[in-house]
């Protein structure tokens, strides 16, 4: 999903796949801060790739992100 064939005749990742990622990560972490709750641990081992999910198809990536013990 970083890299397809489109970014590979370009030299550079997918961006709209990279930018649509962060952007699930730090709505999560918003969620969490909104409820008072700070992630003390947040890497890449608590990431969750879902193939599921509304915005599944933004950057031709075919998965959602979700932060934490959510379930895909």
């Amino acid at each position: 999903w970083l890299r397809t064939e489109r970014s590979a005749l370009h030299g550079g990742p997918n961006m709209e796949a990279v930018r649509a990622t962060a952007r699930e990560i730090a709505s999560a972490l918003a969620y969490l801060h909104s409820a008072n709750v700070v992630h003390g641990d947040l890497s890449a081992w608590n990431v969750m790739l879902c193939a599921s999910g509304a915005s599944a198809s933004e950057g031709q990536r075919g998965f959602v992100a979700k932060v934490g013990t959510t379930a895909c």
